[in-house]
Parts: structure tokens; sequence; C-alpha cells
């Protein structure tokens, strides 16, 4: 019989994600990468998006360890545009779950080293902030996370350790998503509102009323 409590799936060594954690923390980077995107990849086909971003992200922090900073900013911005998603969804249900996935739809966005996506969530935010804390401007709380973006230029002592499946993992994943989204085997394009901030702002006021 398979485990059947919350702790014991966590602790089965059969656990994807706990087997990511487990070569994360014996810096097998590159490992730990791929089960973070085959745990996010079993958790997209489950319709569970926002635990796949959650691997997503993982799984590019480990990427950029192990000396692949191009494929990591690549998951990041497909990490961000899922959690742009997820708020899209949620804005009309629940403001604070939409203004959380709006700070990870951020952060990710700064790490990819993506601007038009960072405008336009930064905007987005600020007015759903100001919606929901009509009184304070939205500065108590709920703030942005403060982040950097990812060197471009790998460095030349991790990049050995990035092993020769990682590119295919990341295509892999991005390609489930494109057969998810309907897109014919493409990388799912950017919606509008990423495209154009003001758009951004149009979307989430039409649906706050």
């Amino acid at each position: 019989m398979g485990p059947t409590t919350w702790l014991e799936r966590i602790t089965d060594e059969s656990n994807v994600w706990l087997s990511a954690t487990k070569a994360e923390d014996a810096e097998d980077y590159s490992g730990a990468a791929l089960l973070y995107l085959s745990d996010a990849s079993a958790c997209l086909k489950a319709g569970s998006v926002v635990r796949s971003a959650l691997g997503v992200t993982c799984g590019a922090g480990c990427l950029s360890k192990a000396g692949g900073p191009a494929e990591a900013r690549r998951l990041y911005l497909e990490a961000g545009l899922m959690y742009s998603e997820t708020a899209e969804e949620k804005v009309s249900v629940s403001i604070r779950e939409a203004l959380w996935a709006l700070q990870r739809a951020y952060e990710c966005f700064v790490l990819a080293g993506d601007a038009k996506g960072t405008e336009s969530t930064y905007k987005a935010f600020n007015l759903l902030s100001k919606r929901a804390n009509p009184f304070t401007g939205g500065a108590v709380s709920f703030e942005l996370p403060k982040v950097e973006s990812l060197k471009r230029v790998p460095d030349p002592v991790t990049e050995r350790l990035l092993s020769p499946g990682a590119k295919e993992a990341v295509q892999r994943f991005l390609m489930l998503r494109s057969k998810i989204a309907g897109k014919g085997g493409k990388v799912p394009p950017r919606k509008k509102h990423l495209e154009n901030s003001s758009d951004a702002e149009a979307n989430f006021a039409s649906q706050l009323g």
C-alpha cells in the first residue's frame, strides 16, 4: 500500500520532489534541476499550475548554480508567465491570492531579466494593491520583493557542472506547456498584457470593476 498521509508522502523515497531537494542539498544542481522539472511537468499535467511554477523556479535556481544562466532565465520567464496567468484567474475571486501571484511573477520576471514583464507586473501589482488598501496606497500589507536579475555570462567554474540533458529537459517542459496550451508545439507567446504595460492595468481594472 502506498503512502496515504501528507507526512508519508513527503518522506516517501519515491517522491520526486524529495529526491530533488536531496540532490540539491548534495550540490548535484544539474541532477536536481532535472528532478524539479520532472515534478513540475507532473504537476502541470495534473492541473496544478502554482505547484508546477514552484518546481520551475527551483529548477531555474539549480540551473543557475550549475552554469546554465540562459536556461535558468528561460525557466524564470516561464514561471513568471505561469504566476501571471494565475493572478488573472484569481483576481475576481481573491485579491490577496492575486497579489501573491503577482509578487511571484514580478520576482521571476526580474530574475529572467525581462523588462516588459517586470514593468507590466509592477503596474498591475500597484493597481491591485491600491484597490486592496484604498487608505494606505497599498504600502502596508503588500510589497514587491527586492531581487536582482541573473548575470548573463556563465561562470567558467560552474559551467562544466551543467549536464547535457539540462537543455533538453528545459525544452521538454516548454513543449509540454505549449501542448497543454494548444499552441501546436511552440513556446506559448506572451499574453497581451505582458507586451503592453497599459493593457495590464486595463485588464485588472476591468475585473475589479
